[in-house]
């Protein structure tokens, strides 16, 4: 394994490690304000919750994934360079290393696995949002036509009430 790859993997690795524990953290001080808050909605609460859900569970995925990177690039990766450059120059791959490379198929899968149950909790979130959007954007349209139809009404009483006959024009008055 090269420097290059090391350097990379590395500062790939740091990264996810970081932004789990940022948005980790972020989530966990969400879900303390969210618990002062009583003035919320029982809807709007229940959202958050599930966010807050989504989001908690994405930011441990990116856990699970930094942790897994960096065990196979400290534990598995020169071994399988090993492995591979012995497979590129015509040999059989020995039957002692055969446990080991159905363990490193199998580590790489579950990494795949994690990393799409990334990408699909991330676009449950994404539609939630979007979701809770259009239904508040919904409610506030009704709300604003109920106010106008209220006016309205207010508007139409005044003018029975009001009778522009009965007013002096001051066109008369001499």
């Amino acid at each position: 394994m090269g420097w290059p790859q090391i350097l990379s993997g590395g500062l790939l690795t740091a990264i996810l490690l970081i932004l789990s524990v940022f948005y980790s953290r972020q989530q966990i001080e969400n879900l303390r304000l969210l618990k002062s808050k009583t003035l919320l909605e029982p809807e709007d609460l229940k959202y958050h919750r599930y966010q807050l859900v989504l989001r908690l569970s994405s930011a441990l995925l990116l856990l699970f994934l930094a942790l897994m990177l960096g065990f196979a690039l400290v534990f598995l990766e020169n071994r399988a360079q090993d492995l591979a450059n012995l497979h590129d120059d015509g040999f059989m791959i020995p039957e002692d290393q055969k446990p080991f490379t159905e363990f490193y198929r199998w580590f790489w899968i579950l990494f795949l696995l994690l990393l799409l149950m990334l990408v699909v909790v991330a676009g449950v979130d994404l539609l939630t949002v979007r979701r809770w959007g259009l239904q508040k954007q919904r409610k506030l349209l009704a709300d604003r036509r109920e106010m106008l139809e209220q006016q309205l009404q207010q508007i139409r009483r005044d003018k029975e009430v009001y009778n522009p006959n009965d007013d002096i024009n001051p066109w008369d008055l001499k």
